[in-house]
């Protein structure tokens, strides 16, 4: 029988995906790899509802169907196969790098190739092309010795058929061959490039460059360069340039000197070389050499103002006029320290003023506004967390107790924060209750929230659940969903008040509907034990589904039990196994264990003894009693 070259490719592409994934898994398996591992795993990953619509999937089965279960590991549809693999964060994380870039090589051939079992019609010729030098590539990167024997060869031969069957009677060297291939892929790249899809067309440049591809060469250096897709490094930039150079392209001796001038340039400024400073700013400023970079062309800008510079000045003046804001405080600053312009106060606070009360949103140049009028709270309050943000803490404690002993509510409360935790100044727990319950009285309802965690935890004052649940409760009155949440577990377990599940289930429904993801868990094991309503698995299901899916790992844990004893849902092993899953990389103790039955008895995955006693362990170590006791020496032998 003669093959087709499209079926010669996918073949090749078969047994490469054999050749990879048993060297992983039948280190684990053997000989069962498949039965053991891929099939229940294709099963499970079949059942997720997000991927139905795949056409891959009856084909899939079909195949799984057939001959009453005796597989056929060269009826594997590589495309659904290779795409289930990288889909599995599990099997990624075991294999080597060698063999994850190889697996990835297989995936890009996977893609150019085409989808399943429908072969690229062999006159586009630029795919089947495309395929067979990714192909190569992969198994270069896995590594020659480690295939099937002849494999190697066979790709090397087809590759010549593909890629110009009349390459030597038209008088085609395989290197002009190769040379063209290389051209195609640049203009891939750079098509790429245009629309956005940066990952690829760095991978390609790079793979290109590897080959000698000059071209590719300089493109890579424009990459680092100008830190597209990857950080600016001027110094990778140069090599690659120069190593353009060396093959012939003389037309990047330009950027070569200016990339090395500007590397000069950056030395001295650090030094405090006036001229290398400003012309620092205007290479940032522009933006033409490497990425525009305001910030950083205003710091050197300001640097060469700090030494009177006129030119630096104007430059700053020239970017303040087109509406750039840090600017504008420069100059209102320059003005006030008399930096390249005559020292005017009146002229610096008219400025600062510009900023504060006009169309921008600079916050900092409060500080010249109040250290000139110092009368607005709300204005010290500001500058206040302007600097807290800034992590200038002690700047950030001058305006807040300034803005505080003004009277204003906000600045009371940030103040007790300050005190708590020692930012800018000591920590005194009494002074943070003081400043907490100033602010509440006002009328804060964060405040009151805060406090009412205080008189819970005891912290700065003497604890009472009663004072606690009071303070809750009119912040709740005010519409706080956090607050209202907490008052339904202050019911539900008789803190402050009588036990009352009724109330209990009042307060999380409301805090729940306002999105408090901690209430919607609540909420759902109201329902799900009849505390406080009528027992309804159904909406149990519902609102540990909205929980779990914004990462409550103890929402996910229960949606995993739900779905394993079939409450308010149809009994689904893969899907409890899925959330256990997610509960268990949170390090949620409890869904670490159930993760851990999941393994030990082939709940919706395969039986892996080993990963069962990890993920025992794990919930062990944090603390569940039932993992404690499954993984204590005196059960060893059950």
């Amino acid at each position: 029988m003669i093959l087709s070259v499209q079926e010669r490719i996918l073949l090749l592409l078969n047994k490469f995906f054999q050749d990879l994934v048993e060297h992983k898994l039948s280190e684990k398996y053997g000989d069962k790899w498949f039965e053991q591992y891929l099939v229940p795993y294709v099963t499970a990953y079949t059942q997720d509802s997000n991927n139905r619509t795949n056409k891959n999937f009856e084909k899939y089965n079909a195949f799984l169907n057939k001959n009453n279960g005796n597989y056929s590991k060269k009826d594997i549809d590589v495309t659904f196969a290779s795409a289930l693999l990288l889909y599995d964060d599990q099997l990624q994380l075991e294999f080597e790098s060698n063999e994850k870039n190889a697996l990835n090589q297989l995936r890009i051939a996977r893609n150019n190739y085409g989808h399943a079992t429908d072969l690229t019609p062999l006159h586009r010729m630029s795919l089947n092309s495309k395929t067979l030098i990714d192909l190569k590539n992969a198994v270069l990167t896995f590594g020659k010795e480690s295939i099937s024997p002849g494999m190697f060869e066979e790709i090397e031969e087809l590759e010549q058929v593909v890629l110009n069957p009349n390459a030597e009677a038209n008088g085609h060297t395989s290197e002009k061959v190769e040379e063209s291939i290389c051209d195609q892929e640049y203009n891939r790249a750079e098509d790429l490039l245009k629309n956005d899809n940066l990952e690829e067309a760095y991978a390609i440049h790079t793979e290109l460059d590897s080959q000698g591809h000059t071209p590719s060469t300089i493109r890579l250096g424009d990459f680092y360069r100008l830190g597209i897709y990857v950080s600016s490094d001027i110094d990778r930039s140069v090599d690659l340039y120069e190593k353009a150079k060396k093959q012939g392209e003389l037309s990047v001796s330009e950027v070569i000197e200016s990339l090395k001038e500007l590397k000069q340039n950056s030395k001295e400024a650090e030094e405090g070389k006036l001229n290398s400073q400003f012309k620092l700013g205007i290479v940032y400023e522009e933006g033409k050499l490497v990425p525009q970079d305001k910030e950083k062309a205003l710091y050197w800008y300001q640097k060469a103002l700090s030494q009177k510079s006129l030119l630096a000045r104007n430059r700053v003046i020239s970017l303040a006029e087109s509406g750039y804001k840090n600017a504008k405080y420069v100059v209102a600053e320059a003005y006030e320290l008399g930096r390249g312009v005559k020292k005017d106060l009146d002229k610096a606070l008219v400025e600062y003023e510009k900023i504060l009360y006009g169309d921008t949103e600079e916050i900092a140049a409060l500080e010249k506004v109040i250290a000139l009028s110092d009368r607005n709270a709300e204005s010290q309050y500001n500058l206040g967390i302007y600097y807290h943000d800034k992590k200038n803490y002690k700047e950030a404690y001058k305006y807040i107790k300034r803005s505080a002993e003004n009277g204003h509510a906000n600045a009371m409360n940030a103040l007790g924060y300050l005190y708590s935790y020692g930012q800018g100044v000591e920590k005194k727990l009494e002074t943070a209750f003081k400043w907490t319950e100033k602010a509440a009285e006002q009328g804060l309802v964060k405040a009151q929230r805060n406090l009412g965690l205080l008189y819970k935890n005891g912290t700065g004052v003497e604890k009472n659940l009663k004072a606690s649940f009071n303070w809750y409760k009119r912040a709740a009155e005010h519409g706080d969903g956090k607050s209202e949440r907490i008052l339904g577990q202050f019911y539900k377990r008789g803190y402050g008040v009588k036990r009352d599940y009724d109330m209990a289930f009042e307060y999380f429904q409301k805090a729940a509907n306002r999105g408090d993801i901690v209430a919607q868990y609540e909420l759902g094991l109201c329902y799900g034990l009849g505390q406080g309503t009528k027992t309804n698995h159904t909406e149990e299901v519902k609102w540990y589904k909205k929980a779990a899916s914004q990462n409550n790992s103890d929402a996910q844990h229960n949606l995993g039990l739900c779905y394993c004893y079939g409450d308010g849902v149809d009994k689904d092993y893969s899907m409890a196994y899925k959330w256990f899953f997610k509960a268990a990389k949170a390090e949620n103790p409890r869904g670490l264990y159930k993760l851990g039955n999941c393994y030990e008895f082939g709940y919706g995955t395969y039986v892996d003894k080993e990963e069962a006693f990890k993920c025992y362990k794990k919930s062990a170590d944090l603390g569940w009693k039932p993992a404690i006791e499954k993984v204590s020496p005196r059960n060893a032998d059950k």
